[in-house]
């Protein structure tokens, strides 16, 4: 796992193998299926936690008249808009979207946004979004599940969907074999996979007996999760067999990793800036350093971290006009001082 990952970053790394086309989840320093390699580049920002108003704002025109509240300034105002712009109202996951936005709109007494609320609220309503797109490209096919998963150790024909805010596996039959929140997705891979062969009942032609054969190279899905306990789990599925069975070619296996991939990618930037990164990490089962056993040093990094992270954002208010040189100056004397 890399050691530092920015919250504030859709993808600080890429989210696709660039080898093999496997999604591979921010917190991996590489590709588990073909070893390719990635740098960690940021330090970790934990979310600040916000005191949440009850009149937070559920649609546009609603969030307008709370900027204006609150007296958001006028350019803080236009880009929020321009970020619920795409939102729908009453979509599942609208509410806490604008609701983000607005609380991503205020600053604190040091000048700083609440980077956790304004990514978590947009990112978890086009995760959710993005989980629909999902949905009906699972439709077209009914798979065959190979194995896996410890209580569902036999194949069975089964079906994928989004329900909610999980992706499950469900058998034909009715019987949930998985449902997992996409932010639990660590890895995505497609495959070549053949199914069939020549049947074993034959189609006679007068004296000819002829064994169709509908053998098919297509593709097949493996899926890695964190479980509930934070133990790794995965399960592959592929094309059914049988004559009339619906199958896949490998590329259409290959989206099914890039949704899946697009999903987990954008419920693990929710995720993350929800619940901070060191909570998050130990959901996926990785390993978090105890903070109990450094604590001073721990402390004196948060301030480090706290310090740099203001700066940031000064320089950022700075650089869109939204303070002027004088003031920038001052504000940037006075952080330095808490040094």
């Amino acid at each position: 796992m890399p050691q530092g990952i920015n919250v504030h970053d859709l993808e600080p790394v890429p989210m696709q193998c660039p080898s093999c086309g496997a999604y591979v989840h921010r917190y991996l320093d590489g590709c588990p299926w073909c070893g390719w390699s990635r740098p960690s580049l940021y330090s970790p920002v934990v979310p600040r936690r916000s005191k949440r108003p009850a009149d937070l704002p559920t649609t546009q025109a609603e969030l307008s008249n709370w900027l204006d509240a609150h007296r958001v300034p006028a350019q803080i105002k236009r880009s929020r808009l321009a970020d619920g712009a795409n939102i729908t109202p009453g979509e599942i996951g609208a509410s806490e979207a604008f609701a983000g936005l607005a609380l991503g709109s205020l600053t604190d007494e040091n000048g700083d946004f609440d980077w956790g609320a304004l990514n978590a609220g947009p990112a978890r309503y086009f995760a959710l979004m993005m989980g629909a797109r999902s949905d009906a490209a699972f439709k077209l096919l009914t798979h065959r599940y190979f194995g896996g998963l410890p209580l569902a150790p036999d194949p069975t024909d089964v079906n994928l969907r989004m329900s909610g805010r999980n992706l499950i596996l469900r058998s034909t039959n009715g019987r949930v074999l998985a449902e997992i929140p996409p932010e639990r997705v660590i890895t995505a891979h497609a495959s070549l996979h053949r199914t069939g062969g020549s049947s074993w009942t034959g189609i006679s032609f007068g004296h000819v007996i002829y064994f169709p054969d509908h053998s098919f190279l297509g593709g097949a899905l493996t899926v890695v999760f964190a479980g509930e306990n934070g133990a790794t789990l995965q399960f592959s599925v592929g094309n059914r067999d049988g004559l009339f069975a619906k199958k896949g070619p490998a590329e259409q296996y290959q989206d099914l990793v890039q949704l899946i991939g697009g999903l987990a990618n954008m419920a693990a930037l929710a995720r993350q800036s929800e619940i901070g990164f060191p909570n998050y990490a130990r959901e996926l089962g990785f390993s978090v350093e105890d903070a109990s056993s450094t604590a001073q040093p721990r402390a004196k990094a948060a301030a480090g971290d706290d310090l740099a992270a203001s700066l940031r954002s000064l320089d950022g208010l700075h650089r869109d006009g939204l303070i002027t040189d004088r003031e920038y100056q001052k504000k940037r004397a006075e952080i330095l001082a808490r040094i």
